[in-house]
């Protein structure tokens, strides 16, 4: 069985809780095809939600090291 989802024109109300991202990168290029993978995609995905936090869509920070 596969799920389908679609969207309705409404936005549903976000979900409680806050991101905090620690970790992300300036390149938004994903290489799936390398040994560092994993650690690419989870830079590319926490580059995702920072651009969601500033566009304002969801509720969260972003820490710099």
């Amino acid at each position: 069985m596969v799920d389908t989802y679609s969207f309705n024109g409404e936005r549903s109300k976000p979900a409680e809780g806050v991101w905090v991202i620690t970790d992300w990168t300036e390149d938004l290029a994903l290489d799936c095809n390398t040994e560092a993978a994993l650690g690419n995609l989870c830079n590319n995905f926490g580059t995702l939600v920072k651009q969601l936090i500033s566009a304002g869509i969801i509720k969260g920070s972003v820490a710099t090291t």
